[in-house]
């Protein structure tokens, strides 16, 4: 008797097992969440730019940030002055509800910061102190705060750089791209794709 029962609830685990199984592997996969211990997929630009792909994730479109057509691959810049290239942003859509996007620029918001360390010296040359820089407070744009860019669109933006008079010498090279830059859309996910990188000697 006791074995009989132990079949039948060994028979029903089972089953809810297999009822659990087909359900995951049925059900589409969830867009991506943030801020809620929720795993995001790892896509590629090329995955974001397929809209089969990109669509499944809930990422409705895209924004390209590529150099304008004279723009430098690398700048070098004194202390006191400034330097601006033109970057060129173009929205991608995949979802036909999805007309525009607005696109906030503003170095100190949201998107990518840059931060490089620098170190102080004495006059021995030995280190002293160690210290971060925020490049982004350095950063302005031309149009600057939220701009509406239509599908299909491309809005050229001027990205000025000024390095002060007191920058730090020990700052190594870096590599400058859209800081500040957020996106949001009435529905999905918007990401920027930036092909838009300038090496700065300062």
């Amino acid at each position: 008797m006791r074995i009989k029962k132990k079949l039948v609830l060994l028979a029903f685990a089972l089953i809810v097992v297999a009822s659990l199984v087909a359900y995951f592997q049925s059900s589409p996969k969830s867009p991506p969440m943030k801020g809620i211990g929720v795993s995001i997929p790892s896509l590629t630009n090329d995955d974001i730019r397929n809209p089969e792909i990109a669509l499944e994730y809930g990422f409705t479109g895209y924004v390209e940030a590529t150099l304008g057509p004279n723009a430098p691959k690398s700048m070098t810049i004194r202390k006191g002055e400034e330097a601006s290239i033109t970057v060129l942003l173009h929205f991608v859509s995949h979802d036909p509800e999805v007309k525009e996007v607005q696109v906030t620029l503003n170095p100190e918001g949201e998107g990518l910061k840059i931060e490089q360390s620098y170190v102080i010296v004495d006059e021995k040359g030995n280190v002293v102190s160690r210290g971060v820089i925020n490049i982004n407070e350095f950063v302005r744009y031309n149009p600057s705060g939220t701009v509406t860019i239509h599908a299909d669109e491309n809005l050229p933006v001027t990205l000025t750089i000024r390095v002060p008079i007191d920058f730090p010498g020990s700052v190594s090279p870096f590599q400058l791209g859209l800081v500040g830059v957020s996106v949001k859309a009435s529905k999905g996910y918007i990401p920027v794709l930036c092909d838009a990188r300038v090496m700065v000697y300062a």
